[in-house]
């Protein structure tokens, strides 16, 4: 039994590695983890139900867990072949199209869990205040820097 948690443990530990090391290297994953942070900001100013919060979470973990089989397919098709090749192209393209379709239908359903002009009043008035907007900017300058990464500075020569 013990042998069995221990394994168990691992593979949640290799599982959380490829995560986290996606996190690192992926700059799309960290696009949808921006996304999913602003959303949500603005899905509790809005307001939203507790149904709809269900709801967008399971979009959200859709999309992520798509981008993150994206990138094992495309590593896997790097590995395979160094050389370009028209079926590799074809693997890497249908991962990708696989994530843009889970976004557009992200987007699309989000769109009707906000289409609600009450709810957008209420962002309104909760964004008047002084320092949400001050926040909101700093939070934007930060997810620009954690996407793109830090201003590298130059290299001595």
């Amino acid at each position: 039994m013990i042998r069995l948690l221990t394994a168990l443990a691992r593979s949640f530990g290799y599982a959380a590695q490829g995560i986290w090391r996606s996190i690192r290297e992926e700059r799309n994953l960290r696009i949808h983890l921006c996304a999913v942070f602003f959303v949500s900001w603005f899905a509790f100013l809005y307001e939203i139900p507790k149904s709809h919060w269900l709801i967008l979470i399971l979009l959200f973990i859709i999309v992520s867990a798509l981008e993150l089989v994206n990138t094992a397919v495309e590593n896997a098709v790097d590995l395979s072949s160094a050389d370009r090749h028209p079926l590799a192209k074809n693997a890497k393209d249908a991962a990708a199209g696989a994530v843009l379709v889970a976004a557009v239908g992200s987007v699309v359903c989000a769109g009707n869990l906000f289409s609600d002009p009450e709810g957008w009043g209420r962002v309104g008035v909760k964004l008047q205040s002084p320092l949400r907007l001050i926040l909101l900017l700093t939070l934007i300058v930060a997810a620009l820097f954690f996407i793109h990464g830090m201003p590298k500075g130059r290299s001595e020569k």
